[in-house]
């Protein structure tokens, strides 16, 4: 029987980011039953998890455009069943004609423009609209809260919530010696 191939896509693939970790643990439960890997920026990924998922680095330009189109070239080689985005990368899977979902994980599309650091330039140009496109394209979008979901709805963009879950080991409880439970450690 074939396994469904998925390709995760995040700009960023480190330990020290939220997005990651949400990434990290959709692929190592998800390999179970299919094949995935994530693409990330090669300058932006962390070697131990590189490790233990398998990881395709993406050649970084500063031409921030030039990203997409190198990220479709190598979903083109890659042909996966369906991409699941966690960035603005998610264009790059309607350009090459692929079904994808998009997680969105922001707090919405205006507060992403005003808040974000960086420069304001690069966001107006840049992320904003690919943000809007990867989402408005997208065959389905997900967030995780009901906030951001209010919030991509004024920009005409509907969603379901899907809040962020946690590895199933930080609920195990430790039995003590006494037999009793303590349910923070």
């Amino acid at each position: 029987m074939r396994r469904i191939k998925v390709i995760f896509l995040a700009e960023w693939f480190l330990r020290s980011n939220g997005v990651s970790r949400v990434v990290y643990e959709l692929a190592k439960r998800m390999s179970k039953s299919c094949k995935v890997s994530i693409a990330a920026y090669k300058h932006k990924i962390d070697k131990r998890w590189n490790r233990e998922v398998d990881v395709i680095p993406i050649k970084y330009s500063p031409l921030k455009y030039k990203n997409i189109f190198t990220l479709r070239q190598l979903l083109l080689k890659e042909k996966p069943d369906i991409v699941h985005s966690h960035s603005v990368m998610g264009v790059a899977a309607k350009l090459a004609r692929l079904p994808y979902i998009s997680t969105y994980h922001g707090w919405g599309l205006l507060e992403e423009l005003i808040h974000s650091v960086g420069n304001p330039i690069i966001r107006l140009s840049y992320t904003f609209p690919l943000y809007y496109a990867s989402l408005k394209l997208s065959d389905k979008v997900t967030t995780v809260s009901k906030l951001v979901q209010e919030r991509l709805l004024k920009f005409g963009i509907e969603s379901e919530v899907i809040p962020n879950g946690v590895s199933d080991t930080f609920f195990q409880l430790r039995r003590e010696r006494d037999s009793k439970y303590r349910l923070l450690l």
